[in-house]
């Protein structure tokens, strides 16, 4: 069978969406299927593919009659059995919808991200029309591919809402949790202090509300002046993060431990991981945590609370509001009894419910559906114009 990944992931990291795509690039390889990864020049899912052995082709998803001409010549060479993309902008590029016709490819396409919120949108200043374009496309082709697999049931319901129609598959984010425990083990130099408080993502965008953190920060070392924060990821350039820590006096006992390339000896070294989010499909970030046994302290947004249920695995406050955090955070460094049962919950919770196999069960099936009666071809160029969003 031949399977082709599309991904408009153009930066040098790979986020959830990259991530998503190369375990499942690499588990259908271990099937004995055919597998190409298709995403723009440049983006680092080329170096990861490379490292993993999978084959990846770059193309172009930005929207611009040439791009899509490409992108469309790709799909037609490969002739695939299956075309998965991580949003439903490739699939649009690409043309791909049902129509009658006897030989097809099953489309499907992944919702990573939640629709009823425009925080993930790459760029502020179009953030709302790019959202309601994104949305349109989505309203458009939901009902035309085989299944859309949503990360989350927020996400799912939020579909529904927002009209988007169609197969309507939860396919929540999951992880190898073996693997990741043995990475864990690694050792890793971190900054002097106790306890250490920490939170972690791809790149610092505004949306992970580690500004937020911060602030609350202020109040936890009122209580614990030997504290720690330790922020790991890329920086952005929307937020100055360290700015901020500056003006609220808290630069010394924050630091900033930028990209790491495997996080999880830095997460398995924390005391309290906190998930500060404004919105989420749903947050690997907080499954590796309490898969690697962490207390959690994190916002009722997006699928959040799918993975961290209130008072049994972690402790759940609203977004955007850091005197709440605060509480949480030292809530659970106060009472190391608590914060030991919420850990040892949390990590029962990721091996029953978010374990990779889980998630590989689940495409499996839909990949292996009988297909409809209804099919897919290619529609004309020039049904969408410039200026797309991005998987990540």
């Amino acid at each position: 069978m031949r399977i082709l990944y599309l991904i408009n992931a153009p930066g040098q990291r790979p986020t959830g969406a990259g991530r998503r795509t190369l375990s499942l690039a690499a588990h259908e390889i271990s099937r004995g299927e055919d597998v190409t990864v298709a995403a723009p020049p440049g983006s680092g899912i080329h170096e990861s593919c490379a490292e993993r052995g999978i084959r990846s082709l770059e193309v172009r998803m930005d929207g611009w009659p040439g791009s899509m001409r490409k992108l469309r010549g790709l799909v037609r060479d490969l002739d695939p059995d299956i075309v998965h993309a991580m949003s439903f902008l490739p699939l649009a590029l690409a043309g791909l919808t049902r129509r009658s016709r006897p030989s097809r490819p099953k489309v499907f396409a992944s919702i990573l991200v939640d629709p009823a919120s425009p925080h993930p949108m790459a760029t502020r200043r179009f953030r709302g029309v790019i959202w309601r374009v994104r949305n349109a496309v989505m309203r458009r082709r939901a009902a035309n591919v085989d299944a859309v697999f949503a990360v989350s049931a927020q996400i799912a319901s939020h579909l529904d809402e927002l009209g988007i129609g169609g197969r309507i598959v939860l396919a929540r984010a999951s992880i190898d949790i073996a693997r990741l425990r043995e990475r864990a083990a690694a050792p890793i130099e971190l900054p002097e202090g106790s306890p250490r408080i920490g939170t972690g993502a791809v790149r610092l965008v505004p949306a992970k509300g580690v500004q937020h953190l911060l602030k609350a920060f202020v109040a936890v070392l009122k209580r614990h002046p030997d504290a720690v924060c330790l922020i790991a990821g890329e920086r952005d350039p929307e937020i100055d993060l360290e700015r901020i820590a500056k003006k609220l006096g808290v630069q010394d006992r924050v630091h900033f431990l930028g990209f790491l390339e495997d996080p999880a000896p830095f997460v398995r070294s924390l005391d309290l991981y906190v998930t500060p989010s404004l919105s989420e499909g749903i947050s690997s970030a907080s499954i590796e945590a309490m898969a690697l046994g962490r207390p959690i302290a994190a916002t009722r947004v997006g699928g959040i609370p799918e993975v961290v249920i209130d008072g049994v695995t972690g402790l759940l406050v609203e977004p955007g509001d850091p005197d709440a955090l605060a509480c949480a955070m030292n809530r659970l460094l106060d009472d190391s009894e608590l914060a030991h049962r919420l850990s040892l919950d949390g990590l029962d919770r990721a091996m029953q419910e978010f374990d990779i196999s889980h998630f590989f069960e689940v495409t499996d099936a839909e990949y292996e559906r009988p297909p409809e009666a209804t099919s897919a071809a290619l529609l004309p160029a020039g049904d969408l114009r410039p200026g797309g969003t991005s998987d990540e």
